[in-house]
């Protein structure tokens, strides 16, 4: 309990909102904002959200209607509802009556009922809405408390009532307890740090001796499942693409799954399992039949999505299924191996060039940095597309840094071919963007200097079509170069007007482009490097000598005005 109350206290309570309690006393009770944390917690596990945006979620208060955390996977297309009770002693639990409220919170929830909820929940409702009106929306109940006790025979009574009622047609609604054990669970392996540890059960196994040793059988179905259950995500933290969620892919695989589980060995890829130490237990002996494997270190390098979908089955309904598992172990490989063994048991599948850089160590030490001033940072395939204020995408942070780098070869290739940027991660372009010297706070600087950039030619482009519309489209990477050399060579950036320098760049080269490029196709032109060249050279050599003057807002404004009474509109004349 102390080691729970730990975590909950200084992970969690920080980013727990209380206000509303602290206007009903001299403060926040201890219980309650613990109880609030334990909610994030239990999100947390559930559905591997960061603490704190996990908090956010948080929608305990009077009128809850049962419901202490909501959140929607628009990814997985998945609701997340949580109710949680801290138990100071670890005694007791979670009682029926606590139990009837949540699941009648729920089913006001499905059946769109926001008015019978507090103002907290009903701040979630555009996102619940979009859940709503998708027909493949799942929903995930959860019960997390601090009591060291089963649920209650009467509670599981009405989970499952509940369930039954509902799963009707499909598996829509599934529930899961969480109780001290599985929350012990979760702060002994610290969710993302600690290695995962696993006893897996091989049937019809075989081994290889060298150069590396491996093993490789059948595994049950429902132990996989039960890794999914247990760890979810983290399984693939070495992988170069989480769980992607609903694709066609993957409910080709349920389909077979559910439909064929007596052929799905025989249809499936199988997975390929990394580990830092395989023992066989002396249970079966020499027999090959069946062998009992500890396996310690565990990465899931090629199947995340056999895993996924086997485990929202959660492998009931398929008893007998198998799938094919290689489990190899790196005790005496050196350090590359396992990134090839990733690399090349996934050359099979859609894999983007950009999914190599999940390999980089680098883009796990600008995660962790980025996490430590409260930006998140996705750099895997499955992974949220952030594009607020709380985060960014690799995919965006690569077109900023290569805007931003001296080398106007990187920035014609963000705008020609992104790919190219990621095509080796141990070679430049790559290594020159990304590298041991790029500081985490510059990159997120970097971003949203460009997000400012693409903003201001958003608004100046207009729905016109002329040259100018042309430019901002088709040159937003060049002049975003520009406006990152302005900055560059002033002393202070941090006040500049970034979107009165985009439209400042803009004008400039509408002006000049015709002296430069000609008849040259203004598309093309910005995606070739000897014309982009040219135009820095004759339009923007003397940056730092003169350099471009910010539009003002209010300029911007007339000029926009002004376009738009004489232009033609992409949506037909103006009036």
């Amino acid at each position: 309990m102390r080691h729970i109350q730990r975590v909950l206290s200084e992970t969690f309570e920080p980013h727990v909102d209380v206000s509303d309690l602290a206007k009903r006393g001299r403060g926040a009770p201890e219980p309650a904002k613990l109880s609030r944390a334990l909610a994030a917690f239990g999100l947390r596990i559930a559905s591997g959200l960061e603490p704190r945006p996990a908090c956010a979620q948080i929608v305990d208060g009077f009128q809850d209607n049962g419901i202490d955390a909501v959140y929607y996977d628009e990814h997985e297309r998945c609701v997340y509802l949580v109710q949680a009770k801290w138990i100071q002693s670890g005694e007791g639990g979670i009682d029926s009556g606590e139990v009837s409220k949540f699941l009648q919170g729920v089913r006001d929830l499905q059946r769109a009922r926001f008015e019978r909820f507090n103002d907290k929940f009903r701040a979630h409702h555009v996102a619940l809405a979009k859940a709503l009106d998708d027909p493949k929306t799942r929903f995930e109940v959860i019960l997390v408390t601090t009591s060291a006790k089963p649920v209650s025979p009467a509670c599981k009574r009405l989970l499952e009532d509940f369930v039954v009622s509902v799963n009707d047609v499909s598996e829509i609604v599934l529930w899961r307890y969480l109780g001290q054990a599985e929350l012990y669970k979760a702060v002994a392996q610290s969710i993302d740090v600690r290695p995962i540890d696993l006893e897996v059960m091989l049937q019809d196994w075989g081994q290889v001796a060298a150069p590396f040793r491996a093993f490789y059988g059948q595994v049950s179905v429902a132990d996989v499942a039960r890794w999914w259950n247990d760890h979810r995500h983290q399984l693939f933290s070495k992988n170069l693409r989480s769980f992607l969620g609903d694709s066609a892919v993957n409910e080709a695989i349920a389909d077979t799954l559910v439909s064929q589980p007596e052929r799905f060995w025989y249809l499936n890829n199988g997975l390929t399992i990394l580990c830092t130490e395989i023992a066989k237990k002396p249970m079966g002996g020499d027999s090959r039949s069946t062998g009992i494997f500890v396996c310690k270190g565990v990465a899931v390098v090629n199947g995340a999505q056999t895993v996924g979908t086997i485990g929202r089955t959660r492998g009931e309904g398929v008893e007998g299924a198998r799938v094919m598992v290689r489990l190899i172990s790196l005790a005496e490989a050196h350090s590359e191996f396992a990134n090839a063994v990733t690399r090349a048991t996934n050359t099979q599948n859609r894999i983007e060039s950009r999914d190599f850089a999940a390999l980089d160590d680098e883009q796990r030490r600008l995660k962790l940095e980025l996490s430590l001033e409260g930006v998140n940072y996705a750099y895997r395939s499955g992974e949220p597309n952030l594009t607020g204020q709380d985060g960014c995408t690799i995919e965006e942070a690569t077109v900023a840094l290569a805007c931003a780098a001296d080398d106007i070869q990187l920035t014609v290739q963000a705008k020609g071919n992104i790919g190219r940027l990621w095509a080796d991660i141990t070679l430049p372009p790559y290594t020159t963007i990304f590298n041991g010297a790029l500081p985490g706070v510059r990159l997120w600087r970097c971003v949203k200097v460009l997000r400012q950039v693409e903003g201001a030619l958003e608004e100046a482009r207009g729905d016109g079509v002329d040259v100018r519309r042309q430019v901002a489209v088709h040159g937003n990477r060049f002049i975003a170069r520009q406006v990152f050399r302005t900055l560059r060579g002033r002393a202070s950036s941090e006040s500049e007007d970034v979107a009165g320098l985009a439209v400042a760049v803009l004008d400039r080269l509408e002006h000049g482009l015709d002296e430069v490029l000609q008849d040259t196709y203004i598309a093309w032109a910005f995606k070739t490097p000897s014309k982009c060249e040219a135009l820095e050279r004759d339009l923007f050599g003397d940056l730092f000598a003169e350099p471009v003057r910010p539009v003002s807002a209010a300029d911007r404004q007339q000029r926009a005005a002004s376009r738009a009474s004489r232009q033609i509109s992409l949506f037909g004349p103006r009036l």
